[in-house]
């Protein structure tokens, strides 16, 4: 799960919700939510503030179509009631989600754990299965320690 967050309100909350079930949660900032690409796992979570309506709807509305099995859920700023227009303009730009206090971090979470359990695992490509059997991690170990015997002496 990665959080977006303008203010701060909801970090608290989504925090311990996701520590209790045990829940990755990172954060970033609103410059580097436009430059990564996700993996299909990820559940983007993002503050629509007031300043900033317009460029969260249609960047929910990228991800959507250039990143379909990543879902976002949309975090309304305080004032805004869950029932207002602002809720229907983010689900359908794409949000999978909308919620406007954060007493529902829990579900949020339990967004997140129910897509992470849905998306299926990437199978690994022939070249890094074998590269991964080779003993490299394992000799660069001994040549450190052989390394550091010799240079002590």
């Amino acid at each position: 799960m990665i959080l977006c967050e303008f203010s701060s309100r909801y970090t608290a909350a989504l925090r311990s919700a996701a520590l209790t079930q045990q829940v990755k949660l990172e954060e970033r900032g609103w410059a580097q939510m436009h430059k990564e690409i996700f993996p299909p796992a990820s559940l983007l979570v993002v503050e629509a503030a007031y300043s900033h309506l317009e460029e969260v709807a249609t960047w929910i509305e990228k991800i959507a179509r250039r990143q379909p099995m990543v879902k976002t859920v949309a975090l309304l700023p305080p004032g805004v009631e869950e029932t207002s227009c602002w809720r229907w303009l983010l689900l359908e730009a794409g949000a999978t989600f909308v919620i406007g206090s954060p007493c529902m971090a829990e579900k949020v979470v339990d967004i997140a754990k129910r897509h992470a359990s849905l998306v299926p695992e990437i199978p690994e490509a022939e070249t890094d299965k074998i590269w991964n059997r080779l003993p490299w991690p394992s000799l660069a170990t001994n040549l450190s320690t052989t390394d550091q015997l010799t240079t002590d002496q």
